[in-house]
């Protein structure tokens, strides 16, 4: 057998390439992407830990002596790149030591000194363009002086915004200076999170409520913001006037990120089928955005003066459109982007993504609070360190079965309109469930059949926009052209949010399960290199990350079935007793609402089973205010049966908005006396109701009794053999039970006449007291 003819000297062999997938590389030098990481670590520091400024002072300069340490013997020894470890430090110290600094003072300089001290009267200036909030109008100010009625105490030049509201109807603008006679109050709490939070980290300490409002005089502030928010406001005029509704509504939001002109029901359907993200403005619009402008200006100017032009036209676009933390972060890493292509330097998107979050944090320490600016960091990252490697996986498998061009055309049509999706969600879906508690399979069909029409609703939109300000007729011509695949993108949201109106509600979890799950990505993704450098970035360890949660959700399952047990948790609330009971087949009933919707709602989620987030019977014991706050909401965070009235819903404003808010969520209303009755197999619960509303609650199963002490109980209910009783005792409580749990603030124990097993509730979070008709177990957290 004669062997082949070797190849012609001249030949160069055919190499076999190496998979795309083995050939992908996360950078080794990404210095800013560890200092992003590091300045915010600081600003959560600093707020969890609390210390003094001067000792954030103290660890930064350490800091900063360490690094030119370091950077010496580096330079010395010629060592290859590498962050300092100092470098880090110093960037979590510094944004520390900025976050300390921002937090406000309880002294005549910051506004919250003025809270609830009776009547003020104050001038300053609108510092934002006013925001209609259902039925009032808020403003922004920025306190210039302020004087406490009937006091001669006059501050100049305040720390901190106060939020301003008027009735709708006023014609405030940015930059008018107004005076206000009123009181100032803490922001409320909120109903599904804590809007008191959010507005402080916002820089608003106060908030003034229908006070009396003065125009004094217009015109102040940036001539240039002036000039950009009047113009903001004749597009959204122009939008309005060529689209009918919802289709102005959408454009508003995607090309002027306003969208206040969005009904509930559509931001409902968008949120419901995760399509959110196409109304808020991201890199999507600054990436049409600056081919727009690259396309006009053709290299007219040189590169440089082209790439100059347009970070410009994007930073007034960003200042445009609201300047909000997603749009900021878009802004700048396109203009390092851009930067970077105008010197023929190519860099990478960790790195570009670690800059941004360094220099927004450093400028705004509260920054990291924003859930806009979580979304749009974590949806970065997952396309940075997950998109191109899934990509090129799916792309690897194509050549098998079609020509490598063919694949590769694909492959990216898969990549852009359904992998890019998918592979956002890897780290934004967690900030999801941890902020909303709830999810919907949805965004898998919704993404892949509106992503291929956005780039001609933005762009065919922006052209409708931009033609309407000069030319009414040019502008109706073109929204024609525009308003099908506006109006499309709507129907196909609407559409298939009515096929699976209910989401998966999810229990709260602690923040704590969430940086865990970041941290087993993030393990996997910067995974140290042992033997080999060729592994690819994506591993089939994630397969098996998956079947470990999955593992994990099903042992979850297991444990919070049912136990044949009756359950009593007492929750820690000294205001009054709240009190979730589980039947032995596991059917839940909630009794008091005394407390902050967003506590009560997380409090409950969590002694939830996890997967089954529902409430049976949801008792109302009074009708004052402090009585029924927390309840407002709960519906949106879990299934309620029937609510249970233990008062008159009429009796104050209060409950006949709580009463409305629960028709309008279709729940069943009763309302109860003293001779209503709920039953389970084994047991029952009875109720002792006045003019006042819900005195007691007793509870009996087989041997076992509890009361449940809301106020004053019936001297019948003060029997001697009880197995438990719940309340605030006092010198006068003559009760014996076994067990007595005291809800009220302090933990002394009174005086009794008989054995009892005393716990205050106040030392726990909860209390729960299992039984099975005989014996009885406690538990304490």
């Amino acid at each position: 057998m004669t062997s082949p003819s070797p190849a012609p000297a001249s030949a160069t062999p055919q190499q076999k390439q190496k998979p795309l997938s083995k050939q992908l590389r996360l950078p080794a030098f990404m210095p800013f992407f560890w200092l992003g990481i590091a300045t915010i670590v600081g600003a959560f520091l600093a707020h969890k830990l609390k210390p003094d400024g001067k000792l954030w002072l103290v660890a930064l300069g350490l800091s900063l002596v360490g690094f030119v340490i370091d950077a010496t013997k580096q330079h010395r020894q010629k060592r290859r790149r590498k962050v300092s470890v100092f470098l880090v430090l110093t960037s979590l110290c510094l944004s520390a030591f900025l976050y300390t600094n921002s937090l406000p003072k309880n002294t005549p300089q910051y506004v919250n000194y003025y809270n609830d001290k009776g009547t003020v009267n104050f001038s300053g200036l609108v510092v934002k363009p006013p925001r209609q909030k259902r039925s009032v109008i808020e403003l922004t100010v920025r306190v210039e002086s302020i004087k406490i009625d009937q006091s001669d105490e006059n501050a100049q030049d305040l720390k901190g915004l106060i939020l301003v509201e008027v009735p709708l109807g006023n014609d405030y603008k940015y930059g008018d200076r107004i005076s206000v006679y009123g009181e100032l109050n803490q922001p409320p709490e909120g109903t599904t999170f804590s809007y008191r939070d959010y507005l402080f980290h916002k820089g608003i300490y106060a908030v003034n409520q229908y006070g009396a409002v003065r125009l004094m005089s217009r015109g102040h502030g940036s001539p240039f913001l002036r000039a950009l928010y009047a113009l903001r406001e004749r597009s959204n005029q122009v939008l309005q006037n060529n689209f009918p509704n919802p289709e102005s509504a959408l454009l508003r939001g995607i090309l002027l990120g306003d969208e206040s002109g969005i009904s509930s029901e559509l931001a409902q359907d968008y949120s419901r089928t995760g399509t959110s993200h196409i109304i808020a403005i991201s890199g999507f619009n600054m990436v049409v955005l600056a081919g727009v402008v690259s396309a006009i200006l053709r290299r007219r100017a040189g590169r440089l003066w082209d790439s100059l032009i347009a970070i410009a036209v994007l930073g007034a676009y960003t200042l445009f459109v609201g300047a909000n933390p997603a749009v900021t972060r878009a802004f700048v890493m396109s203009a390092v982007a851009i930067l970077g292509s105008s010197i023929a330097r190519r860099g990478n998107l960790l790195n570009s993504l670690g800059l941004s979050v360094f220099i927004m944090v450093l400028i705004d320490p509260h920054l990291p609070w924003d859930i806009g600016f979580q979304f749009s960091v974590m949806a970065t990252l997952s396309l940075s360190l997950f998109a191109t490697p899934l990509q090129a996986w799916v792309e690897e498998k194509l050549q098998k079965r079609f020509p490598d061009e063919k694949a590769r055309n694909i492959a990216s049509f898969i990549s852009e309109y359904f992998l890019i999706t998918l592979v956002a969600q890897v780290l934004v879906l967690p900030l999801i469930i941890y902020h909303f508690r709830e999810v919907s399979w949805l965004f898998l069909l919704a993404n892949p059949l509106i992503l291929p029409v956005q780039p001609l609703v933005m762009i065919l939109g922006l052209l409708a926009l931009i033609a309407g300000l000069f030319s009414v007729p040019l502008g109706q011509f073109l929204s024609w052209l525009s308003w099908p695949f506006v109006a499309y993108t709507n129907k196909v949201v609407s559409g298939l949010a009515r096929m699976a109106p209910n989401a998966w509600h999810l229990p709260s979890f602690s923040a704590w399960w969430l940086l865990v799950y970041y941290a087993l990505v993030f393990l996997l993704a910067f995974r140290p290199k042992f033997k080999s450098s060729d592994k690819p970035i994506w591993q089939p360890v994630f397969a098996l990350l998956g079947l470990g949660s999955l593992a994990i959700v099903l042992a979850v399952h297991l444990a919070s079935r049912p136990d044949g047990k009756l359950g009593i948790k007492v929750f820690n609330n000294p205001d009054a007793p709240i009190v979730l009971v589980r039947t032995p087949k596991g059917e839940m009933i909630l009794s008091g609402g005394a407390t902050s919707a967003t506590r009560l709602a997380e409090n409950v989620s969590k002694a939830l089973p996890p997967f089954q987030q529902n409430i049976a019977y949801l008792i109302v014991p009074g009708c004052k205010k402090a009585q029924l706050n927390g309840f407002f909401g709960l519906p949106d965070q879990m299934r309620i049966g029937t609510v249970l009235w233990a008062c008159d819903p009429e009796s104050s404003r209060t409950a006949q908005s709580l009463f409305s808010y629960f028709e309008n969520k279709d729940l069943s209303q009763l309302i109860i006396d003293n001779q209503y009755l709920l039953n389970w197999s084994g047991g029952e619960m009875s109720f002792a109701i006045d003019e006042e509303g819900l005195q007691a609650l007793m509870i009996i199963e087989a041997d076992f009794s509890a009361v449940v002490d809301y106020g004053v109980a019936a001297p019948s209910l003060r029997s001697d053999d009880l197995s438990l009783w719940v309340g605030k005792p006092d010198d006068n409580t003559t009760t014996c039970a076994a067990i007595m749990l005291s809800t009220a603030e302090s933990a002394s124990k009174p005086e009794m006449q008989c054995p009892t097993e005393f716990v205050p509730v106040s030392e726990h979070d909860w209390v729960l007291v299992s039984t099975d008709g005989q014996q009885v177990w406690l538990r304490v957290k």
